[in-house]
């Protein structure tokens, strides 16, 4: 039988490979699924967190750019979640893989 949602969590969202551990006040660390897990749809890690855990983390890390630039966001279900992060699916996170070809186009090589 399916666990049945509680209406005060938020599905994040999170295109960073190895997730995002984040520092919170009361010094427990909330860890959040990456590109690379085994719970990512569309190219993003998805992990459901507590709405009033979500504010805290908004509220401290408003500036950082993984959230300003939305490679971490929220969503109030799942399916609006991966809906999002199909239409971002392409989008650069800057830990993307170097392409070979590109790379020596701009006379980069590989080390010996």
């Amino acid at each position: 039988m399916a666990r049945k949602r509680s209406a005060d969590m938020l599905t994040i969202a999170c295109k960073l490979p190895q997730g995002l551990h984040i520092p919170l006040p009361d010094g427990s660390v909330l860890k959040l699924h990456g590109t690379h897990s085994p719970y990512a749809l569309a190219g993003h890690g998805m992990t459901d967190v507590k709405a009033s855990t979500w504010n805290i983390v908004e509220d401290k890390f408003a500036d950082a750019a993984w959230l300003v630039n939305e490679l971490v966001f929220a969503m109030g279900d799942k399916d609006s979640a991966v809906e999002k992060a199909e239409e971002r699916q392409g989008e650069k996170t800057g830990f993307d893989p170097v392409d070979p070809k590109a790379a020596a186009a701009k006379g980069i090589t590989a080390a010996d």
